[in-house]
């Protein structure tokens, strides 16, 4: 979370992001006709504890059949308010460090109930999580990692299944050789690839433009 130290970073990022989707074409996934800049829409983002801007998202419109898409960064996703920096952060602490929900509230000014709906979903799901990248490694073709046979969690860990995840989330950026693609946000675009897939039903609904984007996000280079 310390790694973003002010707003006009995460403008930066955004930035970067319209400029890799400039240079791939803004071809629309429904018919293949091109696109153009249609318009700009405001996007409140928590990018640091108790820190919320507004981020203009970029909207594009296809000339063919007429269908508007806003262009979503690989760290936000749809109906999340929170980027996907934070969630880490936040799961890691409580998941992995063994962290209380009291002290993580206390030490970022969270609300409990906001810690509850937005965290808490995530590492309820953690197990659906872990199957789902085990899953995407056979469809891909990967051997199954030799460290998964001697891996344990951490000893204060709280919750195994999400530890897991992380260090799987890791492996599969290194072995995808998406390290490069992806700075500088981590393993991210790992991330937006997997984790919405498990994600409930309510947090992000079925929005065709978005699952195929996910889906291609998914499919190493």
């Amino acid at each position: 979370m310390d790694s973003i130290p002010t707003f006009a970073v995460v403008e930066q990022l955004y930035a970067a992001f319209l400029e890799t989707l400039a240079a791939m074409g803004f071809s629309c996934p429904r018919c293949g006709g091109c696109r153009a800049r249609h318009s700009w829409r405001g996007r409140w983002v928590i990018w640091a504890p108790g820190r919320w801007d507004r981020l203009p998202l970029l909207r594009v419109r296809c000339r063919r059949c007429r269908t508007v898409e806003t262009c979503f960064p690989p760290w936000l996703l749809p109906y999340e308010p929170a980027a996907l920096w934070l969630l880490t952060a936040l799961c890691d602490a409580m998941a992995v460090e063994g962290q209380s929900w009291a002290h993580v509230e206390r030490q970022g000014a969270w609300p409990r109930h906001w810690l509850r709906r937005h965290v808490g979903r995530w590492l309820r799901r953690a197990a659906t999580l872990r199957q789902h990248i085990a899953q995407q490694w056979q469809h891909w073709g990967w051997p199954w990692p030799s460290w998964t046979q001697t891996w344990r969690p951490p000893a204060a860990a709280r919750v195994a299944d999400w530890a897991w995840v992380r260090v799987a989330w890791a492996w599969t950026v290194q072995v995808a050789q998406l390290a490069a693609v992806a700075q500088p946000i981590g393993d991210w675009a790992v991330w937006c690839a997997l984790a919405p897939l498990a994600l409930p039903s309510d947090a992000v609904p079925a929005t065709p433009h978005w699952g195929r984007r996910l889906r291609a996000a998914a499919r190493p280079p």
